[in-house]
């Protein structure tokens, strides 16, 4: 007999107000679905066990979409839930790629902040009252001392403190390609386990303003230059922002505010061009964090004065669902997989969705879906809850520590947390 203990200590998290009272009592279990996306380990499976555990929930992995076969089994799960007399946290496609999408943003401002620039000069911190609602920025003066005579222009922000989030996760997602749906392969080859790999994008979005007289400067001026170097520390791609790009929405507006989106102008790199030189292994081993050298720099031109508050960096899911956008973002599409599913939900069994093992960089995706889902469907059940086992929480943090589980549930506001430590035995 050989026994194997792995302890686990995870955290069941709502994200808003929780989505049970004190006097629930669930006694439930987790896995893909029977009968469905021709996955031949649960095909064997018979919905009849089900009754036979007298389970009252269920976690489910992997619900598909609202068409053809996906649809199929979509409406089976939901009537299989009524006619088991079973509660349902379900994970649908389209929730589940966008709730694991990837944001981190680094402040600018000289802070003890772990998600800081490590190397700043020039700047000085300053509380924007009029723009930035009393927020410290960086502030970069063009009739500075440090402009006029300590090298009129270079690097001002280098060294992104936290720089792995997009090269490392614990979770067997690699972040160089968008979350994939499992058995979405071939439809020839249906019982193949390989799914189709989308490689994905990381967009750079620095908040920053200029005075308006500088953004109508003719002909236009150089602000700065993003300069993003590769995982293995090579030159990635530059990005030259000039005071034009500034007027938001037509050639001809700016008022002086403080912009991450730019006119015409976008700053972005391909998950594999990033991750030159990372090679296949993406979990956070210590030799891997170490070797990490990604980096988005701010080179400043000494040409106008600017205002930076941070430099945001974000995946292609939270690009698209974050961005303000109607035409680009996913609400229209979000909306119709509630419509769908509250269609052929029967007997209120829908409890809310599961996100398995999210991390620090998924919070902000997360976030917009539970600020979002219940008010789309009118119903508080639909909401997204995350599993947090803290390694996978933490894998892209180059340094693990105590208090930054503490540190997220600070950030998020959230009103519960359902804490359980369990030990598993393999005889």
């Amino acid at each position: 007999m050989r026994t194997l203990t792995a302890s686990l200590t995870a955290c069941l998290l709502a994200l808003t107000i929780s989505l049970y009272s004190q006097n629930d009592f669930k006694l439930g279990f987790t896995g893909a679905y029977p009968h469905n996306y021709n996955n031949p380990f649960t095909l064997q499976h018979d919905w009849g066990w089900y009754n036979d555990l007298n389970m009252n929930s269920w976690s489910g992995w992997w619900m598909g979409g609202n068409w053809g076969t996906s649809a199929t089994g979509t409406v089976e799960i939901l009537s299989r839930f009524a006619s088991h007399d079973i509660n349902g946290y379900l994970q649908p496609d389209t929730i589940r790629w966008a709730g694991y999408g990837r944001v981190l943003v680094t402040e600018a401002e000289e802070t003890s902040d772990r998600f800081r620039y490590i190397h700043r000069r020039c700047g000085s911190n300053e509380d924007d009252i009029t723009w930035g609602d009393g927020h410290t920025v960086s502030y970069y003066n063009k009739n500075s001392l440090c402009n006029e005579e300590q090298s009129p222009s270079g690097l001002i922000l280098w060294g992104t403190n936290e720089n792995c989030f997009q090269s490392i996760a614990n979770f067997p997602y690699d972040p160089k390609y968008q979350v994939d749906f499992p058995f979405n392969a071939d439809p020839l080859n249906p019982y193949d386990s390989s799914s189709i790999k989308y490689l994905n994008k990381y967009y750079v979005k620095p908040r920053m303003r200029i005075s308006t007289t500088d953004a109508f400067a003719d002909p236009p001026k150089n602000v700065i230059k993003i300069i993003t170097k590769k995982f293995n520390g090579q030159p990635g791609p530059e990005f030259v922002l000039k005071t034009d790009k500034f007027r938001y929405t037509n050639p001809n507006t700016y008022d002086g505010r403080y912009l991450e989106d730019f006119w015409d102008f976008e700053i972005s790199i391909p998950g594999d061009v990033i991750n030159e030189g990372r090679g296949d292994v993406f979990v956070p081993l210590p030799e891997l964090l170490a070797a990490c050298h990604v980096d988005y720099q701010i080179y400043w031109y000494g040409e106008v004065s600017v205002w930076i508050d941070y430099v945001k960096v974000m995946d292609e899911a939270a690009y698209r669902l974050l961005n303000p956008n109607p035409f680009l973002n996913l609400d229209d599409v979000l909306q119709q997989k509630i419509n769908f599913i509250q269609l052929n939900e029967q007997e209120d069994r829908m409890k809310g969705f599961y996100m398995e093992e999210v991390d620090y960089s998924n919070i902000a995706c997360l976030k917009y879906l539970n600020d979002s889902l219940p008010v789309w469907a009118d119903n508080e059940n639909y909401k997204v809850i995350g599993l947090i086992n803290p390694g996978s929480y933490m894998a892209h943090l180059t340094s693990w520590y105590v208090p930054a589980f503490q540190e997220y549930i600070t950030r998020v506001n959230l009103k519960k947390t359902l804490k359980t430590a369990f030990s598993t035995h393999n005889i």
